[in-house]
């Protein structure tokens, strides 16, 4: 299935456009960012039902805060 585009076309899409923003290297990581991010999912996570215990997000958080 799919739409049949020419493999140009492909290359394009998942990568150079993602290359064209992201760029070609990695990123240091902004572990502050990481870890308000997490905390934001563990938050949605909480909310649906996710027992504390069970949230990795939340465990995430945690460990990211513990770097910094």
């Amino acid at each position: 299935m799919g739409l049949s585009l020419p493999e140009p076309a492909l290359e394009k899409i998942y990568c150079r456009n993602f290359e064209r923003l992201a760029g070609t290297r990695p990123k240091k990581l902004d572990l502050v960012k990481a870890a308000e991010e997490c905390e934001r999912i563990a938050k949605i996570a909480s909310k649906s039902g996710v027992k504390p215990e069970d949230n990795e997000a939340a465990k995430i958080a945690s460990l990211l805060r513990g770097l910094f």
